[in-house]
């Protein structure tokens, strides 16, 4: 920046290739600006850099139950927990944890529609933004998980894993799962690779089965076949 670089105003200040010199009250300094433009782009890179120690203590906070104050049980498993940074990442344990009176006299919370693993891959993911060793399964479930706690950032990752690993053998199920969740994104890419390999879709028994459940969805998903020609 030209102006008031070390008190020195712009009008007194000139360009020779790559070196800024400033020439005031008989006084000159030249600076190197290969050095400053690097020294500046290596501070922003250090400023936008994930801070990997923040993530491992906040992942010692979970793994560890430093001074929790709650607690979420399944039928298997009961994870210990803090309200302050589940209510900053899901409007929906916000809510829970600010208005139910039977979650704040009980000091804990039955997850009855979750299993272990994955609200232990939900919290995770809560604490630290890390998905670890996702597969369809996995991140069916997740998607289910972070579209009823109202996790966006979760959801959104989730779907675009399932997007991008699509194939013949899983197409109907994950549309089946993004209708039953109103997703029009997810259930358009899954219709859109469908279209792209029906031939191969329309004469699997994933699709004879899917016909058989959701006799609907399924007429819709090939009607698209006739709009596009």
């Amino acid at each position: 920046m030209l102006y008031d670089v070390m008190g020195y105003r712009k009008e007194h200040a000139r360009w020779m290739s790559k070196t800024l010199i400033l020439d005031h009250k008989n006084v000159k300094i030249e600076i190197n600006l290969n050095h400053l433009i690097c020294h500046e782009t290596r501070a922003e890179e250090r400023f936008n850099a994930p801070s990997t120690d923040l993530k491992e203590s906040l992942r010692s906070m979970y793994s560890d139950g430093l001074f929790c104050d709650t607690e979420l049980c399944t039928s298997t498993h009961t994870f210990s927990v803090h309200k302050s940074i589940l209510s900053t990442r899901s409007s929906v344990f916000k809510e829970m944890f600010r208005n139910h009176m039977k979650e704040k006299t009980k000091g804990s919370v039955d997850i009855a529609d979750v299993e272990a693993n994955t609200l232990h891959r939900m919290l995770l993911y809560i604490y630290t933004d890390d998905l670890e060793d996702l597969s369809l399964e996995t991140a069916s479930q997740l998607y289910v998980a972070a579209d009823k706690y109202r996790i966006i950032s979760l959801k959104n990752k989730c779907t675009i894993f399932l997007m991008d690993n699509l194939t013949v053998n899983n197409a109907c199920e994950v549309l089946i799962l993004a209708d039953m969740h109103q997703d029009n994104d997810l259930e358009n890419a899954v219709q859109d690779y469908i279209l792209r390999n029906d031939k191969t879709v329309f004469r699997s028994s994933e699709w004879k089965h899917l016909m058989g459940t959701h006799s609907k969805l399924a007429a819709e998903t090939m009607c698209l076949k006739y709009y596009e020609n």
